[in-house]
């Protein structure tokens, strides 16, 4: 009997040892650093750089909208009212000259369910959560019917999306005549 409780113990003990040289800390480091990139300089190196807009980006700042003729084609093949399988634009929405959010916006159709709809993605790198500006979007990804312009109030016009996840109605830029 004493001999098979030995066995086991030692058993247990190079099980132990091969555990803990599985778990070192140089291994660790390195998966931490695959699992999340920007816990090393990358991202100091991300935040100094300058954002520079694409070309084809729909851009609202000083409240202006730039390449709305983009976001108007976007309307027009996109989500329910759409007639496009897949269509993609950027969005970037400033809030000041060094806050803004980038909206990834890509319509999408699946035959499975007949259903179209377009996808809202937020990227929140230039955005300061501690301003006072808030934005629905800015948390999390959004799955949104259509994006239509609504021009009820000529006044407080919008494209304003419909049927989100998370709010019914949700206005998204103002539209100017």
């Amino acid at each position: 009997m004493m001999i098979v409780s030995k066995k086991k113990c030692i058993c247990l003990f190079i099980v132990l040892i091969i555990l803990l040289q599985a778990c070192g800390t140089s291994d660790q480091n390195e998966v931490q650093s695959d699992i999340n990139p920007s816990s090393s300089g990358e991202q100091n190196q991300t935040e100094d750089e300058t954002f520079v807009p694409n070309e084809t980006d729909v851009i609202f700042q000083n409240n202006q909208l730039k390449n709305k003729e983009v976001l108007e084609t976007f309307m027009e093949t996109a989500g329910t009212k759409g007639n496009d399988n897949t269509s993609e634009i950027r969005v970037v929405k400033y809030f000041s000259s060094d806050n803004f959010i980038i909206y990834d916006l890509k319509s999408r159709y699946s035959e499975e369910a007949d259903q179209r709809w377009i996808e809202v993605n937020p990227d929140t790198t230039y955005y300061d959560e501690n301003s006072n500006t808030q934005d629905v979007f800015n948390n999390a990804p959004q799955q949104c019917g259509r994006l239509e312009k609504d021009t009820t109030n000529p006044k407080d016009a919008y494209y304003k999306f419909f049927e989100c996840r998370t709010n019914w109605e949700y206005r998204f830029l103002p539209a100017q005549r």
